[in-house]
């Protein structure tokens, strides 16, 4: 039993010996990864990266030689938790920064990164990448923070100036059609109860005749000096946006009252209709712009719901008086959608070649028998059902030739089949209104 006992008790020695030597090698891992940051600063060191060793247990930072280009502090700063609390020139956004920094080392964090715009001896602000790793002692518990602080002014300035560029409409300078429905549907999302949004849709009149007319770079100069008219005379209160082409949003926001965003309109219509533009060779341009205006909340909720009746409102401009802005009108839209579905069914019925045709009988006064039948057009679309509208778009699309050839052949197919079924003498005659404009060619009857 002695000999069991000692055997188990040399099991454990072992052991022992075996953990302090992976202790040892651990230490020493620790060691060589220190090393190898300070060696990878020294690598960053044409970046001018700052590189430290922040020890908590000590309360005292060391940086590289880099913190003196940076700042007119020493390389070695003791009780640096007093430093942080002291600093005049901390922000009290760094100081909690940095404190919440320290306790995660404490709490063993790995890893950390932190963007913070620091002051520089030079009197600017840069904005500085801080990076910092947790090491720990042999027994685990963190004791130092290692890192870098990397000046990453110029990449910031990059990325703002290429977040800036996504946002613009690099023509004009105005903020791009994303940029400003962003804004516009964040603008809608934080109104107030009783607060106005208007949406102002515009576009210049006849701006194909100044491309056709001058070449396409007085045109851009054109849509150049608009831009320019629109920043001049819109108010604080509101965005201006290039959709594309020649068209413009602006979104009027923060106001109480619409007879407010009407007194700005008034100004800045006649602003434009003041306006010419001296062209590049040397004559003048009077600047024509058609604009429509559609209101939060009585004519929609949403800025796509806005947009769309601001253009309706802004094409009825155009149809109506070019160079006048108008206010969306809900029965005007109506009846637009109701034509527009008009049209869209008489075009329908021409494709699929879908009239219908009744027939009418014509009685003899001499014994009253059906002795001939007169086709009738009789259209049994969804919305189009009348067969006086189907002439009337017919005259408007210049289709008349289609109703003529449809109503020639289908109308005597018709015709022909009710005579097979039995249901009109074979003897019957068939009278056809033709239109007296329209002729049928040769190959129509092939």
């Amino acid at each position: 039993m002695y000999l069991v006992r000692y055997h188990h008790l040399g099991i454990e020695i072992a052991q022992a010996g075996q953990l302090r030597t992976t202790r040892r090698e651990l230490t020493s891992v620790r060691r060589d990864f220190r090393l190898t940051v300070e060696q990878y600063a020294l690598i960053w060191k044409h970046e001018k990266t700052i590189t430290f060793e922040w020890n908590l247990r000590d309360d005292w930072i060391r940086f590289s030689r880099e913190w003196t280009y940076y700042f007119d502090q020493l390389e070695h700063i003791a009780h640096f938790h007093q430093y942080i609390t002291e600093c005049r020139k901390l922000t009290p956004q760094h100081k909690e920064t940095l404190f919440s920094c320290m306790d995660k080392i404490r709490r063993g964090v790995a890893y950390q990164k932190y963007e913070l715009i620091l002051p520089v001896n030079t009197g600017e602000e840069r904005w500085f990448e801080m990076c910092v790793i947790t090491q720990t002692d042999d027994q685990d518990a963190p004791f130092f923070g290692i890192g870098t602080l990397s000046d990453i002014t110029d990449r910031k300035r990059e990325l703002n100036q290429l977040e800036t560029e996504t946002k613009m409409d690099l023509f004009t300078g105005l903020l791009n059609k994303a940029s400003v429905e962003r804004f516009g549907e964040s603008m809608l999302a934080d109104l107030r109860n009783g607060e106005i949004l208007a949406s102002l849709m515009l576009d210049m009149d006849d701006f194909k005749n100044v491309n056709d007319r001058y070449g396409h770079p007085v045109g851009d100069f054109v849509l150049k000096e608009v831009a320019q008219i629109l920043r001049q005379y819109a108010p604080d209160r509101a965005r201006i946006g290039r959709i594309g082409g020649d068209e413009f949003i602006v979104l009027f926001y923060g106001y109480d009252r619409r007879d407010e965003i009407r007194q700005v309109l008034n100004r800045l219509s006649e602003a434009i209709k003041e306006r010419t533009a001296l062209l590049p060779n040397g004559d003048t341009m009077r600047i024509s712009i058609s604009g429509g205006i559609a209101w939060y909340p009585e004519n929609g909720r949403d800025l796509a719901t806005l947009k769309k009746y601001a253009d309706f409102a802004m094409y009825q401009v155009k149809h109506e008086a070019k160079g006048e802005m108008g206010e969306f009108d809900i029965g005007a839209y109506n009846q637009e959608v109701y034509a527009a579905q008009l049209r869209r069914e008489f075009l329908q019925m021409l494709r699929e070649n879908s009239a219908d045709y009744h027939f009418q009988p014509i009685f003899s006064a001499r014994n009253g028998r059906a002795i001939a039948y007169e086709a009738l057009m009789r259209p049994e679309m969804p919305t189009l059902r009348s067969p006086l509208t189907v002439m009337k778009l017919a005259r408007e699309l210049n289709r008349l030739y289609d109703i003529e050839h449809i109503t020639l052949f289908k109308a005597s197919s018709a015709f022909e089949k009710l005579k097979e079924r039995g249901l009109i003498r074979e003897d019957s005659l068939l009278f056809i209104n033709s239109i007296a404009s329209v002729s049928l060619n040769d190959t129509d009857w092939r």
